[in-house]
């Protein structure tokens, strides 16, 4: 029996979440370096971060989600 809350489904949620992230870490270290310099910046970081997150209020609209600072 899964546990699902606003219609998500935690555990297959989480997996696929680490295994989604654990894939995009990979490629990202292997595609940085070749990236010329100020080709990802902290705004444009800041600006993925909020793009995503509205599509998550928009893909679980009954989760609840809120947006704060990011990890401590």
């Amino acid at each position: 029996m899964s546990v699902s809350i606003g219609g998500i489904n935690i555990p297959e949620s989480l997996i696929m979440c680490e295994w989604r992230l654990g894939v995009v870490e990979r490629l990202l270290e292997q595609v940085m370096p070749f990236l010329p310099p100020g080709t990802v910046t902290q705004a444009k970081i800041d600006q993925i971060r909020s793009d995503v997150f509205n599509e998550l209020q928009k893909k679980y609209p009954d989760a609840g989600l809120t947006l704060n600072s990011g990890p401590k």
